[in-house]
Formats: structure tokens, C-alpha cells, sequence
């Protein structure tokens, strides 16, 4: 993983980098499922971004094409210790992946 892989989508499917709104994670060109993805990996994502922390994260569907895009980043898991200071250090699956968009990662 490298921190230039992720970014963020408002609800009309535009990228964006502004604190503090809602957008949908997008990894390289597809989005990202939240099978094992934690507070943690929210953190580290959004540190990735050029953010400090985020603020919070769910999962869903975000906006109505979400079907246009494949689901591209699996099991992100990053344990919650001290260890793990870059989303670069966490585990995951490229491509192979078990979900449906009803399980994007949604981070504000």
C-alpha cells in the first residue's frame, strides 16, 4: 500500500480532500470493504490522506453508481497497538474480496 492509493468521493462521486465531510474510501480505482477494517484503520488511512485522525466511519451504500466501481481493498486490518504507526504496516487482500457495496468504508 502507499499513501497516494487512497482518497475520498462526496455523494456525487467527486473527488475531494476537505476535513471533516463524509466521503466514501476509494482505493486506487475501487472502493474499499470493511471486513476487519477497524478504528485504527480509519486512522491510519486518513493520516495517509494528509489528515490527523478520523473523526468516524461506517459502512453502506454511499451514492447511487457505487455499482460503476469494484471493490478492490479487503480485510485492512490494522491492529490496535503501538507498533502500527502507517497504514503501510497493516495487513490486506488486493482484488479478492468477499463483499458487496452494501460494505463500503465510509469515513468522515
Amino acid at each position: 500500500l502507499q499513501e497516494s492509493d487512497f482518497s475520498l468521493l462526496n455523494e456525487l462521486g467527486d473527488s475531494f480532500s476537505q476535513s471533516g465531510q463524509e466521503g466514501l474510501l476509494m482505493f486506487r480505482n475501487g472502493t474499499v470493504c470493511d471486513d476487519v477494517f477497524n478504528d485504527k484503520a480509519a486512522d491510519l488511512v486518513c493520516q495517509a490522506m494528509g489528515f490527523q485522525s478520523a473523526r468516524g466511519w461506517r459502512s453502506g451504500y454511499f451514492y447511487q453508481d457505487i455499482d460503476a466501481y469494484e471493490i478492490l481493498l479487503d480485510n485492512l486490518s490494522c491492529y490496535d497497538d503501538e507498533t502500527i504507526s502507517s497504514v503501510e504496516q497493516c495487513s490486506y487482500t488486493i482484488g479478492d474480496h468477499n463483499c458487496g457495496h452494501d460494505e463500503d468504508v465510509i469515513l468522515t
